[in-house]
């Protein structure tokens, strides 16, 4: 029996084991195939792989789509493990600006950062920086009397909520904008500076919100949205609450106490939600046995609902693959004060893996992953340290070593001694906030994989590495479409790369 005999389910059982190098060589044994192929093949691919199909090509047909969303997903997944990405400097401030926020929809083409008291958006952002012109469509406004601690953005332009933004402040108020109207304002500004060029380009527009609440006592610290249903929101203060919000009646519905320093708040399912907190010294039978406690919403109201195991003294970044696609939505990422990034499962409630660089002590700031990689924003030197979370160990994803670490590598937004003070990553991009610059580094823009990113022989310059080793090899990467350049480190007994 030849193989284009076989009946379709046993075709698919078969394309399922295939990668995608062996399609096309499955595809010209005769025209049966080729149809499969095209049909179902690059489909299985993408499925198994978890590839996004935001690349494919809208003109074409849905068998075309398939095909170009394979392709492209595969050569971004090689500019992964070559490092070979595009960098672009999104927004540069004239002054340093604490704890800014960055977050970007892709779909829609924006990308929104906070920049002290104000909050600006960019309207073709995506776009234009990967182009490589220049952003046009850029507008800001006063979102809080003082400076802004947190934001909201919906990732996906599907979601609910995805016109809008949420923003809170050291004013103890959490407001809500409304993205269309600032963008459309952008559109109607940007034509006026085609007719007045002595209108500025760092104009201020007046915007109101459409939502605003008010109930801590203090400046808020952070907020978070719940994905699948948008009219919750919770918020962590200074004041050594956490408070749940409908959003819709604008309302506090339910506050808790919990008797130390909350930094950040996220939801890790429809009525479970964690809190990133300071190890308190004045410790009562109230406080936490950890810096990260888990809270139940039940009709009642909130309670505690115990803790997940942490060492360190605190958790400064959290991230969950709640309410996505992800087949990691069971597990939450941790950024701890002791430098190291833990991976915990909710349904054991335990840590499954923990990722840290050796050779820096700095805590973890920001976070973020999804199913195949883990990047990390540091205390110091705008460094960002990036995995691979998928658990195999060929050489050019790192391997387990001992005491749970696992490979990675260093990069370096810019030459500043910043903190990366939020992070947010997809299949393609990260954007990272340093308290002067944000950045975008595109992995699916490289024209030439083989030529944008070149790493020279490492150097033998010394190297203080707090560890015992007097020397330690540096790789200098160069960009060759940028100004400034990018450096990495790479230890070649711990790290990922030759």
């Amino acid at each position: 029996m030849v193989i284009e005999h076989l009946p379709h389910d046993i075709l698919l059982v078969i394309l399922f084991y295939l990668d995608l190098a062996d399609l096309p060589s499955l595809a010209i044994t005769c025209s049966d195939l080729y149809k499969v192929v095209l049909r179902d093949g690059y489909r299985i691919v993408c499925t198994r792989e978890l590839w996004p199909t935001s690349f494919a090509t809208r003109k074409a047909g849905v068998d075309k789509r398939w095909l170009d969303a394979s392709r492209t997903a595969s050569a971004v997944q090689s500019t992964w493990l070559s490092l070979s990405f595009q960098q672009h400097l999104v927004s540069k401030r004239q002054r340093f600006s604490p704890r800014p926020r960055s977050a970007f929809q892709e779909q829609r083409d924006i990308i929104v950062t906070t920049d002290g008291e104000c909050v600006e958006i960019l309207a073709d952002g995506v776009a234009s920086l990967s182009s490589g012109s220049t952003i046009k469509e850029r507008q800001r406004w006063r979102a809080h009397p003082g400076d802004v601690t947190d934001m909201w953005l919906a990732r996906e332009a599907t979601d609910l909520d995805a016109e809008s933004c949420w923003t809170c402040g050291v004013d103890g108020y959490i407001k809500r904008w409304n993205l269309e109207a600032a963008v459309k304002d952008t559109q109607d500004t940007e034509e006026h500076r085609t007719h007045d060029h002595r209108h500025s380009r760092n104009h201020t527009m007046k915007l109101q919100p459409d939502r605003c609440l008010q109930g801590h006592s203090g400046p808020i610290q952070g907020i978070h949205v719940d994905r699948r249903s948008p009219s919750r929101l919770l918020s962590v203060g200074i004041d050594e609450t956490v408070r749940l919000w409908d959003t819709k009646a604008e309302k506090e519905t339910d506050q808790l106490p919990i008797h130390c320093r909350p930094w950040i708040v996220r939801f890790l399912d429809s009525d479970l939600f964690a809190v990133g907190v300071s190890r308190s010294r004045r410790r009562n039978a109230q406080t936490p046995d950890s810096v990260l406690p888990l809270f139940k919403l039940r009709p009642s109201g909130m309670e505690p609902m115990g803790v997940l195991p942490v060492d360190a003294t605190a958790v400064y970044g959290l991230a969950s693959q709640y309410s996505s696609p992800s087949s990691l939505n069971h597990t939450v990422v941790a950024g701890c004060y002791d430098a190291v990034t833990r991976l915990f499962d909710l349904r054991s409630r335990s840590c499954v893996a923990t990722y840290q660089d050796p050779y820096d002590h700095g805590a973890v700031y920001s976070v973020d992953y999804n199913d195949f990689r883990l990047v990390a924003g540091t205390s110091q030197n705008s460094i960002l340290r990036l995995w691979d979370m998928r658990f195999y160990t060929p050489k050019s994803t790192g391997k387990l070593k001992s005491g749970g670490i696992r490979d990675g590598v260093s990069i370096y937004l810019g030459n500043n001694w910043s903190p990366v003070y939020s992070l947010q990553m997809d299949f393609s991009k990260i954007v990272g906030a340093t308290d002067s610059n944000v950045w975008l580094l595109d992995f699916s823009r490289t024209q030439n994989l083989s030529q944008k990113r070149q790493i020279s022989t490492p150097s033998d310059r010394p190297f203080s590495t707090g560890r015992g080793r007097q020397t330690r090899p540096r790789e200098r990467v160069r960009q060759e479409f940028v100004g400034r350049a990018f450096y990495t480190h790479t230890d070649f007994s711990a790290y990922v790369g030759d």
